[in-house]
């Protein structure tokens, strides 16, 4: 595992975002597309900006670039603004050439979720599997929304919010009423899948889960814990998140 430790936020995002353009040049050398999983949150703002500037500026292409996102609500309209569809394509898609038929973004609204959860497994196979997977880590060691007891072998699935998540999304939600309880996510074993991955943590709020996913046990309190097992990980990190790292 490999980390890197900036001064701020905006110091990392752009760094990171200066990466993964370069990686993706670098996959699109030795195939016909590069497989992209991207998280929502406040972590990757940032890292969206810059990648829109940088595509912009160098005319870097996403003609041959797949989009997946890593979750997504149940129950809630794609066009609202609380959806992380919305949250995707107003961050990134809007705002680069990409074709339709390129995009894959998690629904919350099929009949049958079991069926479609394992549709997205076999079309996420059926291009070759996860290129780069973009990750946040939510404060109680979440990644995507397998929250603290999700299991190493687990795939695309239907989960519970937890109390610690819903919390947190309360303040992007302006009726209570509304806050889902309920989402879709990309699994554990379908992160460790990816060939890379990166993880992004900002701020104090974020330190004590950085050092037990880092430094602690692997295991399912902690799902982020489970990076550890990845063989081309990185964390992003500004002095804050990394400041109780031994």
């Amino acid at each position: 595992m490999k980390v890197s430790v900036f001064e701020n936020k905006e110091e990392g995002s752009k760094d990171l975002a200066l990466l993964l353009v370069n990686k993706i040049q670098e996959v699109l050398l030795k195939k016909s597309n590069c497989v992209i999983s991207l998280a929502t949150g406040s972590s990757p703002i940032i890292l969206y900006k810059e990648l829109i500037k940088i595509l912009k500026f160098k005319r870097v292409s996403f003609k041959n670039i797949i989009i997946f996102n890593l979750d997504e609500f149940i129950g809630v309209d794609p066009n609202s603004i609380n959806s992380y569809n919305y949250y995707i394509n107003n961050h990134l898609l809007n705002h680069i050439n990409i074709s339709n038929e390129n995009i894959n973004l998690l629904s919350g609204n099929k009949k049958n979720i079991i069926e479609y959860c394992n549709s997205i497994e076999t079309k996420i196979k059926k291009y070759g599997g996860i290129d780069i997977q973009i990750l946040g880590i939510g404060r109680n060691g979440h990644i995507g929304f397998n929250e603290p007891g999700s299991k190493k072998n687990s795939l695309t699935r239907k989960v519970k919010i937890s109390r610690d998540s819903i919390s947190v999304l309360s303040k992007d939600f302006k009726n209570a009423n509304n806050i889902p309880d309920e989402a879709i996510t990309l699994g554990i074993n379908t992160i460790l899948s990816a060939k890379n991955v990166y993880l992004m943590a900002w701020g104090l709020n974020k330190a004590e889960i950085i050092k037990e996913a880092l430094e602690g046990s692997i295991g399912v309190a902690c799902p982020a814990s489970f990076l550890q097992l990845h063989n081309d990980v990185e964390f992003y990190l500004d002095k804050n998140a990394s400041s109780k790292l031994s």
